[in-house]
């Protein structure tokens, strides 16, 4: 069970394994905004609230915006490490 949850939130969220791979990263975070946009208003929707449509919309923004802020960040780490040489401890 745990594998399968796993996998279903990878095939979504996992910008490696995900349909959106292809693209570069600043197009997958405004594809992955709009879907969020998206699901919100389908949620709000659901539960009859419009007003609750602009708080998940804002909380969708925010969770968004900061795993791609996140993500982009530890590239930039990456980057910089490959960059280094290796260091070596005494």
């Amino acid at each position: 069970m745990k594998k399968f949850i796993v996998d279903s939130w990878d095939a979504v969220m996992n910008s490696e394994r995900n349909p959106l791979r292809h693209l570069d990263i600043a197009s997958q975070h405004i594809v992955m905004q709009a879907l969020a946009w998206m699901w919100s208003m389908i949620f709000s929707l659901m539960f009859f609230s419009i007003y609750q449509f602009g708080v998940t919309w804002m909380l969708h923004m925010l969770f968004i915006a900061g795993m791609a802020l996140t993500v982009s960040v530890f590239k930039m780490a990456e980057r910089k490490a490959a960059m280094q040489p290796a260091r070596t401890i005494d």
